[in-house]
Order: structure tokens, then sequence, then C-alpha cells
């Protein structure tokens, strides 16, 4: 595969998802600030050619950065703020014009090796290095437990892209066997069982699950697949399981789900802390439910009295973005997954797989606003755009 300009782009744009702890944080901001800066120059004069999908991504950003400017007046906020949004918009723009000349498994590769280098060293590091891997609070190479456990379930179904064109692992031809890219399936369901080990490794049960989950997500009938392939389904999921969770009579509340969080995953006690801390996030929401209280706003920790979070991905958004800026991301999941039937969810279906681990991971986690998130709805996105149109190889 000869290497192309925008392959360079797509590695350059991961590598500004997550910070690498070893290097300063003034090191990091100026690369990632100075690589969007690129990125957005170069592609923006592109946008007109995926209107359904910009616009929304557009309105998320700008309502993103409003209600930042009318709840906090910080300029490190704004700025931090402006520069999500540019981020996001950056990503739908530059997977659409790679999809749009080359192949998704020349993206899928691409991207593969931006995260594999991250996650070699990341998972090599703790071979030689002491870290205390019960400390929910130690930061690895590429981030903290939950950004180590959430790019190895990203790299995983990057793996199971790669072998989209197999429709079977095996078929009879001639009379003889002929195993039909059969070892790079079985090397993304390994993988996958790697992950699992290394989420354990450093104590995350919610990324230990959504790894396992993906797995099962794989293994799934064609049947199951169409029902949970599209935009819709996804909203319906995630809001019947935040109802379940988050209503009057939380599941948490259940005996085996009880005893599945204390016994199996021998979590501590103040897990159930998290009911208090929801309780006092709808009270937060109640008072600002339109636009919220702005990007990455520190209201919760000020009600809550210690270093928290929402704990849950909707519950993050509306906190920070009220129910317009919800509505939006809804929007945008829609729209991203909408079209993926036939030929599309042959290939496409791997993005599918991992949004549902993502979407369990954010019952009890701020995960759904993580840029893998919106380069999944991405390839999505214009992959079902150019494969409808017989585009895309």
């Amino acid at each position: 595969m000869k290497f192309k300009m925008i392959q360079l782009d797509v590695v350059l744009l991961c590598l500004t998802f997550n910070e690498i702890t070893i290097l300063p944080h003034i090191v990091f901001i100026g690369f990632k600030y100075a690589v969007l800066s690129y990125l957005l120059l170069r592609y923006i004069p592109t946008a007109n050619n995926m209107p359904l999908i910009i616009i929304p991504t557009v309105l998320f950003g700008v309502e993103n950065v409003f209600s930042t400017v009318i709840n906090n007046g910080s300029q490190n906020s704004i700025v931090a703020s402006m520069v999500f949004a540019v981020q996001v918009l950056v990503i739908f723009l530059v997977t659409d014009n790679f999809l749009g000349k080359y192949s998704l498994e020349e993206y899928a590769a691409t991207a593969l090796a931006a995260f594999g280098v991250l996650i070699v060293i990341t998972d090599g590091l703790m071979l030689v290095k002491h870290y205390r891997f019960s400390n929910p609070n130690e930061m690895y190479f590429i981030g903290n437990k939950f950004v180590v456990s959430y790019i190895h379930c990203f790299v995983s179904a990057l793996l199971f892209m790669l072998s989209y064109k197999t429709e079977r692992v095996w078929k009879i031809s001639g009379g003889k066997l002929i195993l039909n890219g059969l070892s790079l399936r079985l090397g993304a369901f390994a993988f996958t069982g790697f992950s699992v080990l290394v989420c354990r490794k450093v104590t995350c049960s919610t990324g230990m699950l959504a790894c396992v989950l993906l797995f099962v997500m794989m293994l799934v009938p064609i049947g199951v697949r169409i029902v949970l392939s599209s935009g819709k389904a996804m909203i319906i999921v995630t809001s019947v399981l935040d109802v379940l969770l988050l209503g009057s009579y939380s599941i948490l509340k259940n005996d085996f789900v009880h005893e599945f969080i204390y016994g199996t995953l021998e979590k501590s006690v103040t897990w159930n802390g998290r009911l208090i801390i929801w309780k006092e996030i709808f009270r937060l929401i109640g008072k600002k439910p339109v636009f919220g209280y702005g990007y990455y706003s520190n209201v919760v920790q000020e009600v809550v009295g210690f270093d928290a979070n929402p704990q849950n991905g909707v519950l993050k958004i509306l906190i920070d973005m009220g129910i317009l800026g919800l509505v939006l991301f809804g929007v945008m999941v829609w729209i991203s997954f909408r079209n993926i039937r036939g030929e599309a969810l042959k290939k496409l279906y791997p993005v599918v797989a991992f949004m549902y681990p993502m979407i369990f991971a954010s019952l009890v986690e701020i995960n759904l606003t993580h840029m893998i998130v919106f380069m999944a709805m991405a390839i999505a996105y214009s992959g079902t755009r150019y494969i409808r149109r017989g585009q895309l190889i």
C-alpha cells in the first residue's frame, strides 16, 4: 500500500485524542492546536460535500461554546470548548475526505497504526514500570485507566474492520477446505481477549466489560446485527438503560446487580455513591435544563464537595450542554448510523459493535464524548455514504 499524505493527516488527528503523559502539558497543547488548525484549514472547503452531518456537528460545537461563554467567563474554558468543537468537526471532515478517495480497509489500517503504536508503548511500560494499578488516579502513557481501556476496545474494532471483506472465515472449494481470512479474524478476537486482561490489570471494570461485550457483539447472528445497526436503535437502547439506572427504581438497588458489583467485580461500597451524585445532578440540570453549565464545568465538584464528575455519559452532556446539546448529539448518532444496511452492514458492523460497549460503559462513566466515539460516527456516516454510491471498495 503506497503511502498517501492524507494517511499522515489521519495519524496526526489520532494523536490529538489523548495526551502523552510523559510530555509537558504545554507541549501536547501546542501540538494539538497546531494539528487541528492545519487540518481545519485544509479540509474545511469540503464541508459543503456533507451538509447532512456537518450542520448538526457545527451546531453541537457552537452550542457547546455558547453554553461555556454564558456560564463561565474563564478564557481557558472558552478556548477549550472551541478546540473541542473544532476537533469533532475535523474528525468528520478528514474521515469523509479519506473514504471519498480510498478504501475503508486503508482507513482502518492507518488509524490502527497510530493507536497501535500508543498501545504497544503503553502496555510495554506496564511490564517495566512500577505502576500503582490499584490506584484509580494512576496515569499511564496515554492517560488514566479509562483511556487505556477504551482505546484497546477501539483498536479491537479496527482489527475486526480490517477483515470486513471476509464474510465467512472458511469455505469449501474444489473439495478442499480454504481458510478465508481466518488468521486475521482470530487475531482480532485474540486481541479483544487480551484487552480484557489489560483492563483487568489497570482495574477498570467498565472497560473490561466493554471489551467482553465487543467480543460478544462480533459473534451475534445477522438478524441481531440488522436490528442493532441503526442510530435509532442506539438511542433507544441508551434511553432504556439510563432510565433503568437513573430512574426511581434504579437497578443498582437490585439484589442480583448489587451482588455482581460488590461480589463479582469486588467494587467498594462507595461505588453506590453514584446514586447520591446523580440525585444532586438532576437538581443541577433542573436549574439550567436547556444550555447546561458549559464545557467541563466544575459545578458538580462544587455541589458534591469532592473531585466528582457526573458518572454517566448522558448526564455529562446534560450538565455541559443541556437538553439542546443532548438532542444534537442524538441527531449526530442517528444520522451517522441511519443507513447501515446490506453491503454497508458487512463492512461497517465493527463500528456498530464498538458503539454498544461505549453506550454500556456510559452508564457509569463520562465516555460518550470521547473522540474515538466521534471517529466511529464519522466512519459509519462516510463509509455508508460512499458504499451506497458504489465508490468505496
